[in-house]
């Protein structure tokens, strides 16, 4: 095999996926910041757009490299590039799944939070407001216009 159509279907290979690191690199921190914030979101987003890379371009190599055979034919080349393609769309659909996945856990988790905060504020009023336990005469207590009697000891 003379090493003409290896180079050109590596080099479409590799251009392909760049091409399209690109646009999951340029797009991914504007869906990621919404819920993560910008700084954050570009930082995620380079991750998985570098994981994206290496990825793929391990595929293209593997497939630009094997049975090629001697002299290819044209058909053989377009054949290649079409698997490249394919893979590459799995392998953006992966990565769009994984963004996708992280958006959600980080959505879920605040979610939890503003829960959670809000059941700890719900305590802290109760807590606030419940009666004290000091001292066993009843005590009164004006709140507001209204008047009530409190006992301090549960069991009178």
């Amino acid at each position: 095999m003379t090493s003409g159509p290896f180079l050109v279907l590596l080099f479409i290979g590799v251009l392909i996926v760049i091409v399209d690191g690109q646009f999951i690199m340029r797009n991914s921190p504007a869906y990621l910041a919404q819920v993560y914030g910008a700084r954050p979101a570009r930082k995620l987003a380079s991750l998985v757009a570098v994981f994206f890379h290496l990825v793929m371009l391990g595929l293209v190599a593997l497939v630009a490299a094997f049975g090629l055979g001697p002299d290819p034919t044209v058909q053989a080349l377009i054949a290649r590039i079409g698997v490249i393609l394919l893979l590459t769309a799995l392998g953006h659909a992966l990565t769009m799944s994984i963004l996708s996945r992280l958006r959600t856990e980080q959505e879920s988790t605040e979610i939890a939070e503003a829960q959670l905060a809000r059941q700890q504020e719900v305590m802290a009023r109760r807590k606030a407001s419940a009666p004290s336990t000091r001292g066993g005469t009843p005590r009164e207590e004006r709140s507001g216009s209204f008047r009530r009697i409190r006992r301090s000891d549960p069991h009178r």
